[in-house]
């Protein structure tokens, strides 16, 4: 279903087991294909220091949204990804965005 993008900006990121790792910061779209999303851009919070926060990029096959579509903001997604496999690709500056 279509949805705009400014109702994911800002939208909570949980991991699989529903634990909060940070916020959806920006979208990157395929030059190639108009309008095919690529990948999200999270701010992920560092457990041991929360002020801190770092950037990473996720293929957006890896988001589920939940099934609302048009102008409403999306609360929350989930990642199928564990926060221990998130931390990891957190600390791999070729996967930062």
């Amino acid at each position: 279903m279509p949805m705009r993008a400014s109702c994911l900006l800002g939208a909570g990121v949980m991991d699989r087991d529903g634990r909060d790792l940070g916020r959806i910061s920006d979208l990157i779209f395929d030059s190639q294909g108009p309008g095919r999303m690529c990948y999200v851009v999270i701010s992920v919070r560092t457990p041991r220091r929360l002020e801190e926060q770092r950037t990473v990029a996720l293929p957006w096959s890896l988001v589920q949204t939940p099934s609302i579509a048009g102008d409403k903001a999306v609360a929350s997604v989930r990642v199928d990804l564990p926060r221990s496999a998130l931390e990891r690709l957190r600390d791999n500056p070729l996967l930062q965005a």
